[in-house]
């Protein structure tokens, strides 16, 4: 059974009335205690301090007489019950109790005491009672040489604490008594009026929408006891008018079956006619359906050809990929043996030449050079498209990779009159990359420098690192003829010259370039170009530190489509 709204507003009432109770009796004790703790600390420490300065001049003097006189009547007194004066080392001067013990100096709480001459205050609690400790020092000069040591019990204080909780329970026992009387008194009054209420709900219930509540009283419980009695009139008016609803319904139900009759057949006729607007609707879109699965067929048969167009496109680009390598590695193999002929006859391992045999010698090594460099420029752009090019990752040196490059082409300047100085910054950030490709790099982008410079002109170097610490520059700078801003979108193309002129006076197959700017794409960078006609040329490639590289790391790499 549950339990009644005079039960719950009761047990409400007194437990918001016990909690009330409970923090105020909890926050009187604690106070009091408090208070009663404070004032006997306040008051052994002035105890203690006048005790100290009253017998300071007396120990000097060594009347014990006068000092265990004063001592004696301040024991009297009832607050204190022990009294020592020890010297700074713990040896008894003076004390009230015959079985006293010298005090324990290595005790930090008097050490205190010495040490700030300052006062000082604790509690102790032994097996028999609690009491509180005080300590003064007595100064000579204004160096501590004795201390005072008085003990205050507490058992008094926890009489009157004990008797304080006493009368404030037994308070709070009166108090409890007399709200529970007054509680029940008041749910009473609240109550009542509910329950007659309850009485009048339960006559609606039942059907009886003429029973009325009798109202005792104007305030909130009498309001709600008249609007229940206004709702009643209302619901007794709105029963009179449903009745004779139902019978004007009644009334109208004939009417209406003889309307329902007429319509039925209204709609009867038009559903005739809309069954065959449906009937030419499916045929069209059952026509609408054929044309677009003839659509979807005609559709699947074009993707189907362009992709057998393209593996076809892609076998091929393979072929010639893998063609050009084979044939690259065929030519470049007698070709190294001639070159090791002719080096052999220029070192004159045969017998002396004569200068028309030493010109021919150098005519043959400069072709065949310029051949291997062909081929093996061709060999690397085949590798990289047959994803047959291995990339071998490690920590670049960049000084090292910016001397070698410049070792192997200072000689071709050196033979144009040309200066080749390179400056790199310091502290550039750790790179993996390949080092012997990335020389590849340099060596082609200053072979053309040197290459379409005129004689005693300038080639740079120049390394850094972006402002953003992110990516590595690199940077080959000349003062040679330039290139129209119209040729530049064509130089990394494999096979093109911008300038069939230029082609003839300087021999070369545009693969250089073309091999540079994959080489450095496989890195994840990318390379520019800066020029105009005669105003020279600037490449710079940026490579950025997180290319996905681990040292160590042998990648054979597939070039992306373009």
């Amino acid at each position: 059974m549950q339990p009644g709204i005079r039960l719950k507003l009761l047990s409400s009432f007194l437990v918001l009335v016990l909690a009330v109770v409970g923090v105020f009796s909890y926050t009187s004790i604690n106070s009091s205690i408090e208070s009663m703790h404070q004032q006997a600390r306040s008051l052994g420490s002035q105890l203690v301090q006048a005790f100290s300065q009253l017998a300071g001049p007396y120990i000097l003097e060594s009347d014990y007489a006068t000092v265990i006189a004063s001592a004696s009547q301040l024991i009297e007194q009832g607050h204190i019950n022990e009294i020592m004066i020890t010297d700074i080392d713990g040896k008894i001067w003076l004390s009230t109790q015959t079985d006293s013990k010298p005090l324990p100096m290595s005790d930090p709480f008097y050490r205190q005491v010495i040490k700030k001459n300052l006062g000082q205050t604790r509690r102790i609690d032994t097996d028999s009672i609690t009491c509180l400790e005080f300590v003064a020092p007595i100064s000579t000069f204004g160096n501590p040489t004795y201390l005072v040591r008085m003990m205050m019990p507490l058992t008094e204080i926890e009489q009157r604490v004990n008797t304080q909780i006493r009368e404030t329970l037994l308070f709070a026992l009166i108090v409890m008594l007399v709200a529970a009387l007054a509680a029940g008194v008041l749910s009473r009054l609240l109550t009542e009026p509910i329950k007659h209420l309850l009485r009048g709900t339960s006559e609606i219930i039942r059907g009886n929408y003429s029973h009325r509540i009798e109202v005792l009283s104007k305030d909130e419980t009498g309001q709600l006891a008249h609007s229940f009695n206004q709702m009643t009139g209302h619901l007794e008016q709105e029963q009179d008018k449903r009745q004779r609803a139902q019978q004007s319904l009644i009334e109208h139900r004939d009417n209406l079956e003889q309307q329902v009759a007429e319509r039925t057949e209204q709609l009867t006729r038009s559903n005739t006619q809309l069954s065959a607007e449906i009937d030419v609707r499916k045929r069209a879109e059952f026509e609408l359906e054929q044309e677009r699965s003839l659509l979807a067929e005609r559709v699947a048969e074009r993707t189907e050809q362009l992709n057998r167009t393209n593996q076809d496109l892609e076998r091929a680009a393979k072929s010639k990929d893998e063609f050009l390598a084979a044939m690259s590695h065929e030519l470049r193999t007698p070709l190294t043996a001639i070159l090791g002929m002719s080096e052999v006859l220029q070192e004159q391992v045969f017998g002396p030449l004569n200068d028309k045999q030493s010109e021919y010698l150098n005519i043959v090594n400069e072709s065949g050079n310029h051949l291997l460099e062909l081929i093996n420029d061709i060999l690397d752009l085949a590798k990289i498209g047959a994803g047959k090019l291995e990339i071998r990752p490690g920590e670049v040196n960049f000084v090292n990779l910016a001397e070698t490059s410049t070792r192997l082409v200072r000689g071709q300047a050196k033979q144009q009159q040309q200066q080749i100085e390179f400056q790199i910054a310091e502290g550039l950030p750790r790179y993996i990359g390949d080092p012997r490709h990335l020389k590849q790099v340099l060596v082609n982008l200053l072979g053309n420098a040197i290459k379409f410079t005129p004689r005693q002109g300038q080639i740079g170097l120049n390394i850094g690192v972006t402002s953003d610490s992110r990516s590595i520059w690199l940077q080959v700078t000349d003062t040679g003829i330039g290139i129209a801003p119209e040729d530049q979108s064509q130089l990394f193309a494999p096979f093109v010259q911008v300038d069939s002129e230029l082609s003839r006076q300087f021999s070369g197959t545009g693969l250089g370039l073309a091999l540079v700017s994959r080489i450095v794409k496989l890195h994840q960078g990318h390379i520019e170009v800066d020029s105009e006609p005669g105003q020279g040329s600037c490449f710079t490639i940026t490579l950025p530190l997180d290319n996905g590289m681990k040292v160590g790391q042998s990648l054979p790499v597939q070039e992306s489509a373009p």
